[in-house]
């Protein structure tokens, strides 16, 4: 006989009875693909405790930009989603990471200054480099290059801009004296140009007379001061030095160069007169064919003629 209680209360008797230390409440699915839910993977992984711990994570460039865009104190998730989000930034550079105060220089001038700091501004003036040139001497004067560093560091300039802004200055410098340069020139030129005209055959020797007045009354200083500012080449000052020659001359010893003297050494006026005067005196002799000394009177008349008249053939 059967006892009905013991059945009842036997776990062995009740296929359905909960084993020992058993669910009380099983999953009837305990596979998630059979009772479509996902797992949930931040059950499965949190963030730390500490929100330090995961900005102490970050790589240093990412921390910059981390730290510029007030994320230190966020979940490392949020931190991260920023920077996939601004992927560009990842491995730049402080300059590049960091963003510009929202609020004025007056208003917040430690943040302006901790952003020009990172974009590489030196902390003074004397953090600049000693400027130098790889081709051509620098042109900035050494007792004015500190005023113009102090300029560059009151305007934030980085030690690349102001290196690019003294190229740029010193290339327009160049091209301006390289402008001057070719004007001058051609002044110079159309000045001797002119001289040669109004002092014919006798141009040699007013330059050697010129000269000479820099060498007998401006001593050798002064003629190296004008051959090395180019001075000396300056038709205005030829032309007086040949006056002041000429001068000098009428009171006393002329001054000469090695040129002076001789025929071909008169201006055309003064050959003009000199033919004239030729002319008159040797006038049967140049007429008569049959005058032994009219072959000698003719190149001689012909000399005086090229002097009169450069250019023109008698």
């Amino acid at each position: 006989m059967t006892d009905t209680n013991n059945a009842a209360g036997d776990p062995a008797a009740d296929p359905n009875a909960a084993k020992p230390g058993a669910d009380p409440n099983p999953n009837p699915n305990p596979n998630p693909a059979q009772s479509g839910t996902e797992p949930n993977p931040s059950s499965a992984k949190s963030e730390p405790a500490d929100l330090s711990q995961a900005f102490a994570a970050l790589p240093d460039d990412q921390k910059e930009f981390a730290r510029a865009n007030g994320l230190e104190n966020k979940p490392l998730g949020d931190i991260l989603a920023v920077l996939a989000a601004n992927q560009k930034f990842t491995g730049a550079d402080k300059a590049t990471l960091m963003r510009k105060p929202k609020e004025t220089a007056e208003e917040n001038p430690e943040a302006w200054a901790e952003y020009h700091k990172a974009r590489g501004v030196p902390d003074s003036p004397d953090g600049y480099d000693a400027y130098e040139r790889e081709e051509g001497e620098n042109l900035i004067p050494e007792a004015q290059r500190g005023e113009l560093d102090k300029l560059f560091h009151e305007r934030n300039f980085t030690p690349e801009d102001r290196n690019a802004a003294l190229d740029l200055y010193h290339e327009m410098a160049a091209k301006t004296a390289e402008a001057g340069d070719a004007a001058y020139e051609q002044e110079v030129q159309a000045g001797l140009e002119g001289l040669k005209k109004e002092w014919g055959a006798k141009y040699s020797e007013n330059l050697d007379a010129a000269k000479a007045v820099v060498e007998q009354v401006g001593g050798k200083e002064l003629g190296q001061f004008l051959d090395e500012t180019g001075l000396g080449d300056d038709p205005r000052l030829i032309k007086f030095m040949a006056n002041v020659a000429a001068k000098l001359g009428e009171d006393g010893a002329p001054i000469t160069g090695k040129s002076a003297g001789g025929r071909g050494s008169r201006t055309p006026e003064e050959a003009q007169r000199a033919l004239k005067a030729f002319e008159a005196k040797h006038f049967d002799a140049l007429r008569n064919p049959n005058n032994p000394e009219r072959q000698d009177l003719l190149k001689e008349r012909n000399t005086l003629y090229a002097e009169a008249h450069p250019g023109q053939s008698a």
